[in-house]
């Protein structure tokens, strides 16, 4: 899905559509420079720093979140698999 180049600032979070959280660290010359956790990177803490063409990190993000959004709890569990559990 992405978000608009002009959308993304230090201190902004965002988060990816498998469930990564990113924090900006740095918006400069056309890269930006980010921290991750969730998911792939790190379980809940903040990880690896890395850095991409700000085009990149906007089409790669799905929205704005809270810095400290968990992204398990949006899970939404299948209706089947809800009426599973009630059956036992």
């Amino acid at each position: 899905m992405g978000i608009p180049v002009d959308g993304i600032a230090v201190g902004k979070c965002f988060v990816t559509e498998i469930g990564q959280v990113r924090r900006v660290l740095e918006v400069k010359d056309g890269k930006v420079k980010y921290e991750s956790r969730g998911k792939t990177a790190h379980g809940g803490s903040w990880g690896d720093v890395a850095a991409v063409a700000d085009g990149k990190f906007a089409r790669d993000v799905d929205r704005e979140v809270p810095c400290d959004y968990d992204p398990d709890a949006d899970k939404v569990i299948p209706i089947d698999q809800l009426n599973a559990s009630n059956d036992e």
